[in-house]
């Protein structure tokens, strides 16, 4: 089609922008010790991938961001939903300054939310993901305050974008509403309707490409929209702008 070229460049900027931005981040520390995972059997035989991949996540957000995680950190494994911290069976890891509560991955199929958690990779990408949110939490103490329609589109954004989870296809799906002339009047609607997360990555990916990696590690710290969009000088509307140009180039 004619807009075929521009959406392989947008792909190929993704691409580009996927892997934790780790050339344009300044050098980190990484913490020498592993990341300790607590569980029982019969879940005890994924911990040593479990530590594996939540060690490499907290070294690679440290470099994203330019700086090591503050504190250390635990995962600990759920073997029911009794007791875990969200009800929902969307939500199968729950991140706080502390660390990370996962519920077994073998449970996941069954609660019937489409997740599978024989598919390594997708445990994997939840583990990532919930690594960034106790970055996110750590650097910033009011993170467990913030409210969710005001900064949530950010938090659910910079979770999806830092931790690679933004693909090129969802890039190339967000686009595609975007040249359908969906309105979208604030930052709230991009998270809250049919763009979703990768609608709120997008726009942290926006953020990182016009702003610079230490600009948006910055941003981390803020605690209200006014707040974060007085970091970038810019009001929201004109965030949502450019933005959508951005996307549409």
């Amino acid at each position: 089609s004619g807009d075929g070229l521009p959406l392989m460049r947008r792909a190929v900027t993704c691409a580009a922008m996927l892997a934790l931005g780790l050339a344009s981040a300044r050098p980190a520390r990484a913490q020498a010790a592993d990341v300790p995972v607590r569980a029982a059997a019969p879940d005890s035989a994924i911990v040593p991938s479990l530590v594996r991949t939540a060690t490499r996540a907290r070294d690679d957000i440290a470099a994203w961001a330019g700086a090591p995680m503050p504190h250390r950190f635990t995962i600990r494994v759920f073997p029911s939903r009794e007791g875990f911290p969200a009800p929902d069976c969307r939500s199968v890891a729950v991140a706080d300054t502390s660390g990370i509560a996962l519920l077994a991955p073998r449970l996941w199929a069954g609660e019937r939310c489409g997740r599978d958690g024989s598919d390594t990779a997708a445990v994997a990408r939840a583990v990532r993901r919930a690594v960034v949110q106790v970055y996110h939490s750590q650097v910033n103490p009011a993170y467990g305050s913030l409210d969710p329609t005001d900064l949530g589109w950010f938090v659910e954004g910079v979770a999806t974008f830092a931790s690679g989870g933004l693909r090129g296809a969802g890039m190339a799906q967000v686009r595609r509403r975007l040249e359908s002339g969906y309105p979208i009047a604030t930052l709230r609607e991009v998270l809250a309707g049919p763009l979703g997360t990768d609608g709120a990555a997008s726009v942290v990916a926006y953020v990182d490409h016009q702003w610079g990696r230490a600009t948006l590690a910055h941003l981390l710290r803020a605690t209200t929209l006014a707040g974060l969009l007085a970091m970038l000088g810019r009001s929201e509307q004109e965030l949502l702008g450019g933005w959508q140009a951005w996307m549409l180039e």
